[in-house]
């Protein structure tokens, strides 16, 4: 869909060339719920930074309904993987209520820290430069604070207190890393930081029954899908002094890749699209040197 546009619209309107990922997810926090009718779920901030997404877009000569799927199983699936991302992060806060940071990788025009009320929290937001300067278009009073930085480039984290617990959110990302880049990005927080960390990101399986769900997104976002793993503990396993704490289906039985995941999670104990979260413990729980 993104390949449909000229990238300098592109670099206008959204700051980066790849912009499918903004409108649609941002699109779908605001609308799918009801359009598909999902219940009990509300995001006025993303109907918010969606007409105002829409108003930049008309200066620029742009629709940016242009790159929505309007597809239901990518709208169900948008807001269940937030849901979901929502609960774990939950179970964090509960962990650590007085003070923690919540820093959301690839952050782009998340709406969770508006969604998301916590007094408690430092948000902190990393992107790259373009995404950056639209979400300051886009949110009045944002509580993020944004830095303008790839976290596969080193030290990424020094910008992070390391005696503060924290949870980074990485949805819909490590998906377009290698492997090498998801063991650096690991490799640099346990490296920096003190206090306890939890990671939550999603990821698909690597076996070829996840490839349907592999190809909605490479059609979606015009980007294949580079990364992959089985389960939690595979990720966790990825760097030394990590472990697995949790693990979420993210498909659902109302589309036939869901019922065949279905399928899969019946035969291997494991899923073709989850949510995962593993934890660091902190520097006394690092494995000793070999």
């Amino acid at each position: 869909m993104t390949a449909d546009i000229d990238q300098a619209t592109l670099m206008r309107v959204y700051g980066t060339g790849i912009g499918s990922t903004a409108a649609e997810g941002l699109w779908n926090r605001a609308f799918a719920a009801d359009r598909y009718g999902i219940d009990g779920w509300s995001d006025p901030a993303a109907v918010e930074a969606w007409e105002k997404l829409a108003d930049i877009g008309r200066r620029c000569g742009h629709d940016p309904r242009r790159l929505v799927s309007g597809s239901k199983s990518l709208g169900v699936g948008i807001i269940t993987r937030s849901r979901v991302t929502d609960g774990f992060l939950a179970e964090f806060r509960r962990l650590y209520p007085t003070s923690h940071q919540i820093v959301i990788v690839g952050i782009g025009l998340d709406t969770r820290p508006q969604r998301l009320a916590d007094e408690a929290a430092t948000w902190i937001g990393v992107d790259f430069d373009g995404s950056v300067t639209l979400r300051e278009k886009l949110f009045d009073d944002d509580p993020v604070v944004c830095v303008a930085q790839s976290v596969t480039e080193p030290g990424w984290c020094d910008m992070l207190d390391p005696d503060v617990p924290t949870c980074l959110i990485a949805e819909g990302l490590l998906r377009y890393f290698t492997t090498g880049e998801v063991q650096s990005f690991m490799k640099a927080v346990t490296g920096h930081m003190q206090a306890p960390v939890w990671l939550v990101a999603d990821t698909h399986h690597t076996s070829p029954a996840a490839l349907p769900l592999k190809k909605i997104v490479a059609d979606t976002t015009g980007r294949p899908v580079s990364f992959a793993v089985d389960s939690a503990a595979g990720l966790a396993g990825l760097c030394p002094g990590w472990r697995p704490v949790a693990e979420m289906p993210l498909t659902g039985a109302h589309t036939w890749a869901g019922r065949a995941g279905g399928l899969f999670t019946l035969a291997t104990g494991e899923y073709t699209y989850s949510c995962k979260v593993i934890a660091w413990d902190g520097p006394d729980h690092r494995p000793a040197a070999q």
